[in-house]
């Protein structure tokens, strides 16, 4: 069963968590900057849950460029040597 419940909102691709206190739609910014929901005081536990859903953008872009990287597709040399063309 889980523990908090996340939310897809039409015009965003990705989830948000609802504070299971006030009901609140907390982004990830929220939960990054405070244990606490900000609205009702409600305190965040930072399970596997909330630890899966602050990491699944730097999991997402990792594989892509692993993706990217097993097509041949990316140039190594180009992310390294040009900031304006990276794919971060």
């Amino acid at each position: 069963m889980n523990k908090y419940d996340f939310k897809r909102v039409d015009w965003k691709f990705d989830k948000i968590l609802v504070c299971p206190k006030c009901l609140e739609m907390l982004y990830r910014t929220d939960i990054e900057h405070f244990k606490h929901c900000p609205y009702c005081d409600h305190k965040l536990d930072l399970d596997i849950e909330i630890e899966d859903y602050l990491l699944k953008p730097t999991v997402d872009r990792w594989v892509a460029m692993q993706h990217l990287a097993s097509h041949g597709l990316m140039n190594i040399g180009m992310i390294a040597n040009n900031n304006e063309q990276t794919f971060f």
